[in-house]
């Protein structure tokens, strides 16, 4: 816990993990240890890759959760040598790609990236604020519950969810999520997924025949009767489908763009 986060002490935003954070991030994102690495000097832990693990079309994918590097020990091209260790470790067990997001703006980690093999698969939007209460009462269609909803929802979508916001890391730490579903004749057309632990909506979307009807924004306005006052997060929104103006109006600024980036193992 303490390397992490001083691997982050000097990062473009902040970046704190709490022991309960940690341990739902592991969950969450099927972090495996046996297909982790970590670069050592002198026995003290210089730099890490943790490395998710999944079954996505019948084949194995690893995520990379978290990279760290401590400030002392920067511009050894640790990454690169972490990724040329754990690679054929990777091949060897059958795995056939790995992805990652970075931050467009952190170019010491994008070259990184790069020169291990690394190519930037899309662009992806990460928005923060407290959600505007536009009205005082819920909408009737709405409902709110910490059961979770089985409902295969990806008729909905527009776009896949990235690895950390899929339906298999929501469902992993589904004891920290609240559903806000709005229904009409009692199917869902409408959600959003809240994670109450990292404060961050993970999912939310309306069907596309619902549109411009103000779903999206009764969802919303039950999320800030569920929050209050707290800052909430919503990442990894892809780009061209992200609904800037929207999340803008009902409280949200941009505070970064980062690339999804994919690895091929094959």
């Amino acid at each position: 816990m303490e390397t992490i986060n001083k691997s982050f002490a000097d990062y473009i935003f902040q970046v704190r993990l709490t022991p309960e954070k940690l341990c739902l991030k592991i969950v969450s994102e099927q972090i495996d240890l046996a297909i982790s690495v970590g670069a050592f000097a002198d026995g003290v832990l210089a730099g890490f890759i943790l490395h998710g693990s999944k079954v996505v079309d019948n084949q194995k994918n690893a995520y990379n959760s978290i990279t760290g590097v401590l400030p002392e020990f920067r511009k050894q091209k640790l990454t690169v040598r972490m990724y040329e260790y754990i690679i054929p470790v990777l091949k060897e067990q059958g795995y056939r790609q790995i992805q990652l997001e970075a931050i467009t703006s952190n170019v010491p980690a994008l070259k990184s990236y790069i020169e291990v093999g690394f190519t930037i698969s899309r662009i992806l939007e990460c928005y923060r604020g407290k959600v505007k209460q536009l009205q005082s009462a819920l909408d009737e269609n709405i409902e709110i519950t910490n059961e979770w909803q089985a409902d295969n929802l990806s008729w909905i979508w527009d776009w896949e969810p990235t690895w950390q916001n899929d339906v298999l890391s929501i469902e992993n730490v589904k004891e920290a999520i609240t559903c806000i579903t709005y229904k009409k004749d009692a199917q869902i057309i409408g959600y959003l997924f809240f994670n109450n632990i990292t404060k961050r909506v993970q999912q939310f979307a309306v069907a596309r025949e619902y549109r411009n009807k103000h779903i999206a924004s009764r969802l919303f306005n039950a999320l800030a009767h569920h929050t209050g006052d707290t800052d909430v997060e919503i990442i990894n929104l892809q780009s061209e489908v992200s609904g800037a103006k929207f999340l803008n109006r009902i409280g949200f600024e941009l505070f970064i763009k980062q690339y999804e980036m994919k690895l091929s193992l094959a």
